[in-house]
């Protein structure tokens, strides 16, 4: 696939995925309407910046950072056109109908595509100037005519968003695009002449045996290339797992120099994915579809949180574990592998049913308008942020049933939640987004055990105390749990030692969804 960067069509990209209910498109004529805007975070680049993550991160993973941003900004240039094209499997035949679409959210212009059936229509329009082999690019981004109101619900939309359209609103989109393709003046675009790449480069290439082990270690699939697979899951899962094919909807996100690894942009497992190990860092609706389906293929699922965003995907999941008595789920949830942990689990005498009491005040960055996490799909930002503490307070409490619980999205703009636990503890959690992307997430958590307090600030400084004597105090890296944790993953896959016990995935993902129906108004308290 080709794509428009810097006045130039680029090629080496890999063609989008088309699934069922997608038409693939070859395109005679693009028109962009819009820039869209506050799809990403974009930090701020200074020297500030730069040195505070340096002093959190440390350089090497500074370093990374950097670089994976840098090259995102490409990616990062994301437009809503509308466009005209032939469907591609219809080449050879005597009739080729021409469809006008919308793409919602993808570069400034690309030479194929895969559209939603519902997002096109054929087009009757003037077609003199639309052929194959060339493509007419008209860019009327500056353009500040107001769009119409069908395609302006639909800037940056995706079909992973959960955000749906009635009939009425679908037919009044079909009906505004073949409009506006029809009253475009293509004779006014610049006509570029495509020719069709040489060999097979866009085809993602078999690997040979999926579970074959080199130099001793497992291998693993990757299901997500985003900026927290990029620049943590796979520098940490190195040294244990061997990444044998990565998975990516978004083409431009995709290196297009892919060295050995299989790249593909179908969200579906393949051929190659017959691997020891899934990584599962997409978007947070396919955590547990993906995870069950590892289960049933008898493959290890590292999931990354949330574990589910509906109770159904949980229920399914469940079943699934239950069913296979080998099923092997490890949660990523680093808080539980720090060493600060280990050191308040040693100095407040966890065990045997002893209840830790815990306060938690997280201040997560704040993120962009059109950003995945804001979409209904994700669900709320106490599942998508909030599980992690939910999770490591279950976990000092070795998961004892929560037996009330409440959560409120106070005037302040925070959400605050209550847990009270059978064993008799009780959780208070404040998260709110007021931090800034160069400081990234701000946490303070306070645990209590009879007369001992330990406090954790930022997963990096911890102190305990009982009465007026200091017992620990002791800081670590930022991102210590997080290496730990993928080091233990590594090591129990390769030994064939178990995952998280059901009870532990059960426990933790349904209490998260509970909370998060009460605070979008499908529950009140319990408790």
């Amino acid at each position: 696939m080709r794509v428009f960067q810097k006045g130039r069509w680029v090629g080496g990209f890999l063609p989008y995925h088309c699934g069922a209910e997608d038409l693939p498109i070859e395109v005679v004529g693009w028109r962009v309407l819009r820039r869209l805007r506050g799809i990403y975070p974009e930090p701020p680049r200074t020297l500030r910046t730069l040195a505070v993550a340096i002093k959190k991160y440390g350089l090497q993973a500074t370093v990374r950072k950097v670089l994976s941003r840098l090259a995102e900004r490409s990616r990062n240039r994301k437009y809503a056109s509308i466009g005209v094209g032939y469907v591609a499997r219809c080449r050879t035949a005597s009739t080729m109908p021409l469809y006008a679409f919308l793409a919602p959210c993808h570069p400034l212009a690309v030479d194929a595509l895969a559209v939603h059936r519902s997002m096109a229509i054929e087009y009757d329009g003037p077609a003199d100037l639309l052929c194959l082999g060339a493509i007419r690019l008209l860019d009327s981004s500056c353009d500040r005519t107001d769009l119409p109101e069908a395609i302006q619900l639909l800037l940056g939309w995706h079909q992973r968003s959960g955000c749906l359209l009635d009939a009425l609103q679908l037919t009044r989109l079909r009906e505004a695009v073949l409009h506006m393709a029809r009253d475009t003046d293509w004779a006014q675009a610049t006509r570029y002449v495509v020719q069709e790449e040489q060999g097979r480069r866009g085809e993602p290439r078999l690997a040979k045996s999926g579970r074959e082990r080199r130099f001793g270690k497992p291998t693993a699939s990757l299901f997500g290339y985003g900026q927290h697979a990029k620049t943590i899951v796979l520098p940490y899962v190195a040294s244990t797992l061997r990444v044998r094919t990565v998975h990516e909807l978004d083409p431009t996100q995709i290196p297009r120099r892919r060295g050995t690894r299989v790249w593909t942009t179908s969200p579906d497992p393949g051929p190659a994915d017959d691997t020891d190990t899934w990584l599962i860092a997409g978007y947070h609706s396919t955590h547990a579809p993906m995870a069950a389906e590892a289960i049933r293929r008898g493959i290890a699922a590292v999931v990354e949180k949330p574990l589910a965003v509906a109770d159904e995907q949980l229920d399914e999941l469940m079943s699934v574990i239950r069913r296979f008595p080998g099923a092997r789920v490890f949660c990523a949830f680093q808080l539980r592998y720090s060493a600060l942990t280990a050191s308040a689990l040693k100095d407040l005498n966890v065990g045997g049913g002893r209840a830790v009491s815990c306060e938690c005040e997280i201040h997560a960055a704040q993120l962009p308008p059109l950003h995945w996490y804001r979409w209904p799909s994700s669900r709320s930002r106490l599942l998508s942020n909030g599980c992690h503490w939910l999770d490591y307070f279950l976990f000092l409490n070795q998961f004892s049933k929560p037996v009330g619980h409440a959560v409120e999205n106070s005037r302040d703009g925070a959400v605050r939640c209550r847990v009270e636990l059978e064993n008799g503890a009780s959780l208070s959690l404040m998260l709110v987004e007021d931090s800034s992307a160069r400081l990234g997430v701000g946490s303070r958590v306070v645990l209590k055990a009879g007369e001992v307090t330990a406090e954790i600030v930022d997963a990096e400084k911890y102190w305990s105390w009982k009465g007026g004597s200091i017992l620990t105090k002791t800081r670590v890296p930022y991102l210590e749990g997080i290496r730990r944790m993928y080091a233990d993953f590594g090591r129990r896959i390769a030994a064939g030692e178990p995952g998280d016990s059901a009870e532990s995935v059960e426990t933790t993902a349904r209490l998260t969804l509970q909370l998060d129906r009460q605070l979008n108004g499908h529950g009140g308290s319990s408790g």
